[in-house]
C-alpha cells in the first residue's frame, strides 16, 4: 500500500465527496471496515476525509491535490516518526490557543501551530480540522501552503520560536 497510497486516498476522498453531496452527514457511515483500516494505515480517519469533503462541496476548497499533499506529510510523519502506531492522546479543543491569541502581534498563528502539531501526531479531536475555513485564508494571505506549513511544523518540531521566525520570514505580509 505504500507505493500507491495516493490512489487509495483519491478513491476514498471521492467517495466522501459523493456521500456528502448525497446528504450524508455521519462520517462514521462513509467507509466500510476495510476502507477505515486503509485510512488508518495512511494516518487518516473518516472524520478527516469528511471534513475535507464537506469543505470541498460547500466552498470549493481544499482541492484533492492539497488534501493529498497534507495527508502525505501526515502519512510520512505517522510512519517515520511514530512507527505506524497511533497516538492514544486527543488534544482538548479548550487547550488550544484562542483564535485571537497572538504571537508577535499576529492572531491565529498560535492556534495554527498547535493544530499543525496535533495533525502531525493524529491527535486532533473530531471537532477540529487542520486546514479549516479559517486556516486556509490565513495561510493564503501569508503565501504559505497548508502542506508547507505542516512540513515546517515537523521540521521545527520542538522549537515553535524557530517556526514563528520561519513564518515571519516567509510571509510577504509581515
Amino acid at each position: 500500500m505504500h507505493h500507491d497510497y495516493q490512489k487509495t486516498l483519491r478513491r476514498l476522498h471521492s467517495k466522501a465527496v459523493r456521500q456528502y453531496r448525497d446528504g450524508g452527514r455521519d462520517p462514521g457511515s462513509y467507509f466500510n471496515e476495510e476502507e477505515t483500516a486503509a485510512l488508518g494505515f495512511l494516518g487518516a480517519s473518516p472524520q478527516c476525509l469528511y471534513d475535507y469533503a464537506e469543505d470541498w462541496v460547500t466552498s470549493g476548497e481544499p482541492d484533492f491535490a492539497t488534501v493529498l499533499m497534507v495527508q502525505a506529510v501526515r502519512h510520512d510523519y505517522f510512519h517515520f516518526v511514530m512507527g505506524g502506531k497511533r497516538s492514544r492522546k486527543v488534544v482538548k479543543e479548550s487547550s488550544l490557543p484562542a483564535k485571537t491569541d497572538e504571537v508577535r502581534g499576529l492572531a491565529w498563528l498560535p492556534r495554527l501551530i498547535a493544530k499543525a502539531h496535533a495533525k502531525l501526531r493524529g491527535e486532533l479531536p473530531d471537532s477540529l480540522m487542520y486546514g479549516c475555513g479559517g486556516d486556509r485564508p490565513f495561510l493564503r494571505r501569508h503565501n504559505v501552503h497548508l502542506a508547507e506549513f505542516l512540513r515546517a511544523a515537523w521540521h521545527f518540531e520542538g522549537n515553535d520560536d524557530a517556526l514563528v521566525d520561519w513564518f515571519f520570514a516567509r510571509s510577504p505580509e509581515l
